[in-house]
């Protein structure tokens, strides 16, 4: 309906000959050109064209034809094309047109926008792309989406939009999902910024609040270190342990057992493990069932993990039929009081000794062991070669100076040492 609009070709008559007298307004897109913002000064004198995307302009001696995302905000009924001629056509049969709600499936890479409502599930940054960020929508059947910004339209949709909240969406962009990193399958994407209509709207209970697509653990393999698109997991929780690694990163291992029983281990980077409260889960008598999305298959020494990415999602004890069959299918015979889970700690928390108890253990005994224990560092002995003081986060040199050491980046030290 909307082409039967726009797919046509409206003829006035015209002042004098030197006049374009036709205008064809297609809203089509063009598959080997990509869309671009109107831009003055050519299309300054045109306040309906504001907020339109231009395809293909091309011009003759007596005729103009015009291919044109439009996005709508024009406040008259009438659109007027080109200042000086009455070329003109109607807007309120593609206003109603789009009046109509759409489902996800139902976008393309060149359809116009139409209103659409969704629940936003969660935002990250774009793989690659750090300038630009991506909403996950998901529609009353079940289907997803991206929702693209740009890092500069942050602060804006950042005051309309909540995640796990309902809205609709209209006055949006069509393009291509990104093809790297990709968590929904839906091959168009939405692109918004600070213009584009966001409504929220009451909570709507037919709009599920989770999206999953596990893939078993038998066809893992075959995902081995392909980002193209990314993957969900659901396992038991076997053990959990903290590493700080050597670039002053914080990594979350977790060992899972999958529902055929296979074990695996999982990385979780830093802006995950934030998301993951580990002394509580270190602490239950529970059967703990995980269930982690977008996550990708890598080849780590020689072992299959998986390992986190930006877009990634940890949902503890997940209200899915899947959780509570594996729960059960995990569940021990008899009940016990006992932590279900192996914690280890990050190793500046464990196994914390004083340097006095320290001296009175057996040399023999403690040989080997590895312990954490805060002391103030007194003196640094540089007569070895293979020694040096550096900076913890830079890993450069630091020097001593006459109130302790410097670095040359960072300036004093995060400790003084006298």
């Amino acid at each position: 309906m909307v082409n039967d609009v726009f797919n046509r070709e409206t003829t006035s008559s015209t002042e004098n000959s030197n006049q374009l007298p036709h205008v064809r307004i297609k809203c089509d897109g063009v598959p080997d050109f990509r869309p671009r913002r109107l831009t003055p000064p050519v299309y300054a004198s045109i306040p309906a064209f504001k907020h339109a995307w231009v395809v293909r302009f091309q011009r003759s001696h007596s005729s103009v034809t015009v291919e044109v995302y439009a996005r709508l905000r024009f406040k008259g009924e009438e659109l007027r094309w080109l200042t000086g001629s009455n070329v003109s056509f109607v807007l309120s049969n593609l206003r109603k047109a789009m009046a109509a709600e759409v489902a996800i499936h139902q976008i393309q890479q060149s359809s116009l926008p139409a209103p659409v409502r969704v629940r936003v599930n969660r935002k990250w940054l774009i793989y690659k792309r750090r300038k630009w960020g991506s909403y996950l929508l998901i529609d009353k059947h079940g289907n997803t989406m991206h929702a693209m910004y740009m890092q500069a339209d942050k602060e804006v949709l950042e005051s309309k939009i909540n995640v796990m909240e309902c809205y609709i969406f209209d006055d949006y962009v069509c393009e291509y999902a990104p093809t790297k990193m990709r968590v929904a399958s839906h091959k168009a994407a939405i692109k918004i910024d600070g213009v584009a209509t966001i409504t929220m709207i009451d909570d709507d209970s037919s709009i599920p609040r989770e999206w999953f697509n596990f893939l078993p653990y038998s066809q893992l393999r075959n995902r081995m270190d392909q980002i193209d698109y990314l993957i969900d997991f659901i396992g038991k929780v076997e053990e959990i342990e903290h590493i700080d690694t050597e670039n002053n990163n914080s990594l979350l291992r977790v060992t899972m057992k999958a529902a055929s029983g296979d074990p695996i281990v999982v990385a979780l980077w830093r802006e995950i493990v934030a998301l993951v409260d580990t002394q509580a889960l270190a602490a239950t008598d529970r059967v703990v069932i995980v269930a982690l999305s977008s996550v990708k298959v890598v080849n780590f020494g020689g072992n299959m993990e998986l390992e986190s990415t930006s877009a990634s999602r940890v949902v503890v004890s997940p209200n899915l039929k899947i959780a509570h069959e594996m729960t059960l299918s995990f569940q021990l015979p008899v009940a016990t009081d006992e932590p279900r889970i192996k914690y280890t700690p990050r190793l500046s928390e464990r196994d914390r000794m004083t340097l006095a108890s320290l001296y009175q253990e057996d040399m023999n005994k403690i040989h080997d062991i590895k312990c954490s224990c805060e002391a103030t560092i007194t003196d640094i002995t540089r007569g070895r070669p293979w020694f040096f003081v550096r900076c913890i986060p830079c890993k450069r040199t630091i020097t001593l100076a006459q109130d302790g050491y410097k670095c040359p980046r960072h300036g004093e030290a995060g400790l003084k040492y006298r």
